[in-house]
């Protein structure tokens, strides 16, 4: 098998590691590399090839690759997404070998955790979410598809994060609380109460800021 590491920007190289890490371990795949149609065909990317997309179904054997799309922008993530699935194109899940994954835990296809993450007993990490660094999610939380949340986020037991929805560095969430969909929680805010779709939050305690129209990140 070979793995397609779809997006070769800074997260992406962050994602080329861990792929490494876990060859060293499992030796899983044959070949990593790069697909980003905004750097030219064939070129050396961060010690491997990129190809663009294109090239990829066209000369590449699909029943012997498997996608992982490295973009911390959740309506980025989730187009990229669909798009590779409309192809009939297969998805991996990376956890990184630090990474801590009660048995009891879900981690559906596509989805990425970095090193030292933590996922806790009967927490559902849902397809395509992305978890950064050091974040700790508690007992029974689920966590929505193309969800991404940054390092050192504390999420409480018993709590639901919608889809598509960012949650900024450091932010805390207290336990049994729903947050939305296409929700923004920013870097270092501590929210202790449910937050309604498609807004923004900020501070501590976290108050809502405006709506979150545009839906991008960065």
């Amino acid at each position: 098998m070979n793995l397609v590491i779809y997006c070769a920007g800074g997260l992406g190289k962050e994602v080329y590691d861990i792929a490494i890490r876990i060859n060293k371990i499992k030796s899983k795949w044959d070949r990593i590399i790069f697909s980003d149609d905004t750097i030219p065909n064939d070129q050396e990317v961060y010690s491997t090839k990129n190809y663009s997309l294109s090239f990829i179904l066209e000369n590449f054997d699909l029943n012997k690759i498997s996608f992982v799309i490295a973009n911390g922008d959740p309506i980025n993530k989730v187009k990229i997404f669909f798009k590779l699935k409309e192809y009939g194109l297969k998805f991996e899940k990376i956890i990184d070998p630090t990474a801590i994954i009660s048995h009891s835990a879900k981690v559906c296809e596509g989805a990425i955790i970095c090193q030292f993450a933590s996922v806790s007993c009967s927490s559902i990490i849902k397809q395509n979410a992305f978890i950064n660094r050091a974040a700790i999610i508690g007992h029974d939380v689920t966590i929505g598809s193309s969800a991404c949340l940054s390092p050192n986020v504390v999420i409480g037991g018993n709590s639901t994060i919608g889809s598509e929805t960012f949650i900024g560095t450091g932010a805390l969430i207290k336990e049994k609380l729903n947050i939305g969909n296409n929700v923004i929680v920013s870097m270092g805010a501590v929210v202790y109460k449910n937050i309604e779709d498609k807004l923004i939050v900020v501070g501590n305690p976290a108050r809502v800021s405006r709506k979150n129209v545009k839906k991008k990140i960065f």
